[in-house]
């Protein structure tokens, strides 16, 4: 019914238009010899009329050009937003895959490494989990200025600064722990400022994460198995530039 409403007003307005635009172009062919028998003031007033009916003119074409590249705009941009979150999670999926992959599994599995993946990695001069790898990422990220960003949050967290902070990352994690294949999508306020919120399912691809969180004496659940989801990482966009 929109579109069709789009069209009849376009229409409208097109018919409007070509109707004014013959009725000017017969009445300014008229205008030489009537000017010239009228009166200066009369001739200033039809003059006047005349250049406002042909701006009138000029903008009922304008507006039934502009409408349907306005609409195409909006569409556009609400479409951008949601990919732009996705294709920055697809990003972030695959810089950690290749890092627990090619780096922190092989160090414990293949090649019987002394350097400890572990939380302490500062101090016992090993290299950080898959879970501070993204968060370290994540900080350098805002440190750069990036306008988006994005955290990984989970309903049982070994830390608790990084559970839920948010009552849309709270329903985030749980829609995502019930549909793990289907990413969460809202809008919210944050600070006075707009932004597109996405959710995504984190799961457990790897051994070491399973075993990790299992065996932590902090982890408030110790019954993970692969391809669970043991939590989401938070994307988010600024609506507002």
């Amino acid at each position: 019914m929109r579109a069709v409403s789009s069209i009849k007003s376009r229409t409208t307005l097109s018919v409007q238009s070509i109707g004014l635009m013959r009725w000017l172009s017969a009445g300014f062919g008229k205008l030489p010899s009537a000017l010239a028998s009228r009166a200066p003031a009369e001739r200033r007033s039809r003059c006047v009329r005349f250049l406002g009916l042909l701006g009138v003119g000029a903008l009922l074409g304008g507006l039934w050009l502009a409408a349907p590249a306005q609409q195409k705009s909006h569409k556009l941009t609400s479409v951008s937003i949601r990919k732009m979150a996705d294709s920055i999670h697809a990003v972030i999926a695959a810089d950690r895959q290749a890092y627990a992959e090619l780096v922190a599994d092989r160090l414990l599995t293949e090649l019987n490494s002394a350097v400890p993946v572990t939380e302490q990695w500062r101090q016992q001069h090993g290299l950080p989990v898959h879970a501070q790898m993204l968060r370290w990422a994540s900080q350098s990220i805002q440190r750069r200025g990036a306008e988006f960003s994005y955290v990984l949050r989970s309903l049982w967290p070994i830390n608790p600064n990084h559970g839920p902070q948010t009552q849309v990352e709270q329903d985030g994690l749980e829609a995502v722990a019930r549909n793990p294949e289907q990413p969460f999508y809202i809008e919210e306020e944050l600070g006075g400022r707009s932004y597109f919120t996405a959710v995504y399912a984190d799961r457990a691809t790897l051994r070491s994460c399973v075993d990790c969180h299992n065996h932590h004496p902090r982890s408030p659940r110790q019954d993970f198995k692969l391809g669970d989801v043991m939590g989401g990482i938070v994307v988010r966009v600024p609506l507002e530039f």
